[in-house]
């Protein structure tokens, strides 16, 4: 059995390297985190969760390819009987959602182009939606937990670049669409 990082004595490491690089080596050797070997697997609750990631992820994804992009850039939704967007309707301007479901829709049907001309952040919205997609799948089938890589994804730098997006891709919308 190994010994933990932190009792392991610097004459330990060195024993098993040459000498000429041994003696290199401080008698101060920081402590590292050793990897035991065994990956730690995720809960029951966290695989209910991944899957459900998973299934939206696809569902929307599923849904989109069923769409019929519309020419117009916006308005694909009603598709699904939802109604017109409120404030496309009353006063012309699109808000920062239209254009999503095009897009989606667009991009599901292989043209990546006219997904981005419809809506730059409903393209990046769809790569994510297949990313939660595969990741769910991952951590839901084989319980291997994402943390490390989720840690660094989830944070809340990621979280303002994405309304910074968001923002950005609203703005394109609205230039575009009274163009």
């Amino acid at each position: 059995m190994e010994k933990p990082a932190s009792t392991i004595s610097p004459a330990a490491i060195t024993s098993s390297i040459p000498a000429s690089i041994a003696a290199s080596i401080p008698n101060s050797i920081p402590r590292v985190y050793v990897h035991s070997g065994v990956l730690p697997r995720a809960g029951w609750v966290a695989r209910i969760i991944a899957l459900v990631v998973a299934l939206l992820g696809l569902a929307s994804l599923l849904i989109a390819m069923q769409l019929t992009p519309s020419p117009t850039g916006v308005e694909t939704h009603t598709q699904l009987g939802m109604s017109r967007c409120g404030l496309l309707a009353s006063s012309g301007i699109p808000c920062a959602a239209c254009g999503m479901t095009t897009s989606f829709a667009h991009l599901l049907h292989g043209s990546l182009f006219q997904s981005l001309h419809a809506q730059p952040m409903g393209t990046l919205v769809a790569f994510l939606a297949a990313c939660g997609f595969w990741i769910g799948s991952y951590i839901a089938f084989t319980g291997l937990p994402a943390t490390r890589w989720l840690e660094h994804v989830l944070s809340l730098r990621v979280f303002f670049i994405l309304i910074g997006l968001g923002l950005a891709g609203w703005a394109y919308k609205v230039l575009t669409f009274a163009a």
